[in-house]
């Protein structure tokens, strides 16, 4: 009798002290890890930008880029920010043909461009592209192509 007061204490005083002190296991863990993949000028880059030099006559809207998706998942969110580095030329209200973006599809980034009476001029047009999707983001920053502006 005095041997299973021993084990019944011995055990009543292991659980106890496990309770206390705990397993040391877990039950939930969470990560997040980061790339950076740089965009390329390949047809087999994931984010395909394709732009070239553009001209206008006084006022009218003008294709900054076409972005095509070649990542392994839809595109949900692009946003597009546009900047003219001379003064004669104003470019507004980017827009992007398409969103969300599927795998292999493209979207056209248009924008407004306006230029004054007598303006013949050629200015740069710096541009960022930020793209995101469920499980990845990508940008491309500081692109540029020349727009030119033939206004009589």
């Amino acid at each position: 009798m005095k041997r299973r007061r021993l084990l019944l204490g011995m055990c009543t005083a292991a659980a106890g002290g496990s309770a206390l002190l705990g397993s040391g296991s877990f039950s939930d863990v969470a990560s997040q890890r980061t790339v950076e993949v740089e965009v390329v000028g390949d047809e087999n880059a994931y984010l395909t930008l394709q732009y070239s030099d553009t001209s206008f006559e006084c006022s009218e809207e003008v294709t900054v880029v076409t972005i095509t998706n070649h990542t392994l998942e839809e595109i949900d969110n692009i946003v597009v920010d546009v900047s003219v580095t001379g003064t004669e030329i104003t470019l507004s209200n980017p827009s992007v043909s398409t969103e969300p973006l599927g795998i292999g599809d493209s979207a056209t980034v248009t924008a407004d461009a306006q230029a004054d009476s007598g303006t013949q001029t050629t200015e740069a047009v710096t541009f960022d592209v930020e793209t995101t999707g469920l499980e990845s983001s990508i940008e491309a920053i500081d692109r540029s192509v020349d727009i030119t502006a033939d206004c009589p």
